[in-house]
Formats: C-alpha cells, sequence, structure tokens
C-alpha cells in the first residue's frame, strides 16, 4: 500500500486472493512456490501482510476468564529475517530440558480460557519473568477471581500443551525466539479462535474489512 491506500504491488486482485488463500489455510512457502510460479520473498511478504491482520484483531481483543502460567523461551532471540519465515510440520513433542533452571530469556507468557467450546490460547514474548514484565498483563488479560494457584501450579496441563504445540510449529527449540515470534503467537491466537463449523477464508476476509474499513 501507499500513501495513498492504493495497492501497488504489480499484482492482480486474482493473485492476492489466492495468495491469502494459501496463507489462511497455511500452505508452505515452499508449495506456495511451486503452484504460484512466485519469488519467495513475495510470498512471505504477503503471508506476513496476512499475519498483520491476525496482529490487528489480537489487539482489538477483549478480556477474557484465563488461567496463566508463565514458560520459558529455550534460547536467547535471533536476528532472523522475515524472508527466511516458515513454519514447520513436525508433530514430535519436545521435552524442555530447561525447565525450572535459571537461563537466559525471553519467556513466553502464556493465558487459555474456555469459552463456548472454544479454547483460546494467547502467548506472550517477554523479556523477563518479574513482576513488573508478569502483572501487567495478568492485570489486562485476566479476571481478577480467575486465575491458577501459584503455589500448587493447578490447572497448567493445558496450557503447557499448547505451548508445546506452538514450539514444535514455529521450531523454537532450533531457531530460538526469533524476531517475528510474537506476531506468529497473535496469527495462532486468531486461528484457534476460530469455530470449526465456519469457514475460515470467510471468517479471514471479514478480519480484513474490519481491519482496513
Amino acid at each position: 500500500m501507499d500513501k495513498t491506500g492504493k495497492c501497488n504491488s504489480g499484482l492482480n486482485l486474482c493473485d492476492i486472493v489466492e495468495f491469502v488463500w494459501y496463507w489462511v489455510f497455511q500452505i508452505k512457502v515452499t508449495q506456495t512456490e511451486v503452484f504460484t510460479k512466485r519469488s519467495r520473498s513475495t510470498i512471505v511478504d504477503w503471508y506476513n501482510l496476512c499475519r498483520d491482520v491476525a496482529v490487528a484483531e489480537f489487539q482489538k481483543r477483549k478480556r477474557k476468564y484465563n488461567s496463566g502460567l508463565l514458560h520459558l523461551g529455550d534460547r536467547k532471540p535471533e536476528n532472523i529475517s522475515d524472508k527466511n519465515e516458515e513454519s514447520s510440520d513436525e508433530d514430535e513433542v519436545i521435552n524442555n530440558q530447561y525447565y525450572g533452571q535459571r537461563i537466559q530469556g525471553p519467556w513466553i507468557f502464556g493465558l487459555c480460557c474456555k469459552h463456548d467450546g472454544i479454547l483460546e490460547r494467547r502467548f506472550f514474548k517477554v523479556e523477563k519473568r518479574d513482576r513488573n514484565t508478569s502483572l501487567p498483563i495478568i492485570l489486562n488479560e485476566v479476571e481478577q477471581e480467575n486465575f491458577i494457584d501459584p503455589i500448587t501450579g493447578a490447572e497448567t496441563q493445558t496450557i503447557e500443551t499448547l505451548w508445546r504445540y506452538i514450539k514444535n510449529k514455529y521450531n523454537v527449540k532450533t531457531r530460538g525466539a526469533t524476531n517475528i515470534l510474537s506476531s506468529q503467537l497473535q496469527e495462532e491466537w486468531w486461528r484457534l479462535l476460530q469455530k470449526p463449523n465456519e469457514d475460515l477464508f470467510e471468517s479471514f476476509l471479514g478480519a480484513i474489512r474490519n481491519t482496513y474499513t
């Protein structure tokens, strides 16, 4: 988009919709290269633009009844370019060998809430796991009467399972917390918030309309 709001990508509307469709249904960048005959940089740029819509939806989220647990990151963040961004399809569960040890951040703060049959997940990348960092998130995201027991750690199994899924999908174990992890976490929030019986593509088109109109 230029300053007047016009699209100067050089692509026609059908090409743009095709990129959006591939992103919505999580088609890998390498596969989209084959299908569209477009360059990797072009595809990644459009995938990032699609993710920006999910980020915008996250910024407009409502506060929910949640439970929270602080999780640690696996490595120091790396400055990995968006051009190298691609998700993994690995399903294996990776055990966190550093759990309970003091290692350098960043850290992932996770919240989840089941409402109307949908398990909403919210993850936040933070540099510290101290009171000054976690308390503002708790106050903003968690209703006062709903939080896990800080001593027993009750009801933490669900959020740990969710974090393993995301850590595997985005290769956090291997790549560390990259400079695009925050937006990827917000994309996951949007995806997992959609109801199974809804048309995911139509839902995303609605999100685009809400963001740019």
